[in-house]
């Protein structure tokens, strides 16, 4: 989960498809934003980096919904806001229909590339290489 769902969260459904894929690993992955335009794509630069490692991504963004909650068993977040979002949320949900809400980095909020050109998505792509497997293996063994 993140902001605007074109940067962040989409760079991550894409990674974590992938990485799963060839790991030959069963997940379903969705990604939203907390206050998205709805069907906005993901940006340019996000899809460049994408690309550029072999990762071919053309994503819209979507608002996050108390039905992707019910959906989700994990949900992973990039700051704080967002998982103050998403708890408030949740609150519309059952309690044993809630997924486990975390930060996706457990120490630092992930920063927002938006407008800040490719070499921040770059830098977005390394952070999320490193995060993402540990995250992933955890849940599915390795």
């Amino acid at each position: 989960i993140c902001t605007g769902n074109t940067c962040r969260s989409q760079m991550a459904h894409a990674m974590a498809a992938d990485w799963a894929q060839k790991n030959g690993k069963a997940i379903e992955f969705a990604s939203c934003g907390t206050r998205v335009t709805h069907g906005a794509q993901t940006t340019a630069d996000a899809r460049l980096v994408l690309a550029q490692s072999g990762i071919p991504w053309c994503g819209t963004s979507q608002q996050l919904q108390a039905e992707d909650l019910r959906w989700a068993d994990h949900v992973w977040v990039m700051t704080q806001e967002h998982l103050e979002f998403v708890v408030e949320l949740g609150h519309s949900v059952n309690v044993a229909e809630r997924p486990s809400v975390q930060l996706l980095h457990p120490h630092q909020e992930i920063t927002d590339p938006l407008g800040l050109g490719v070499k921040s998505y770059h830098a977005l792509y390394a952070q999320l290489e490193a995060l993402l497997p540990t995250r992933l293996v955890v849940l599915h063994g390795p």
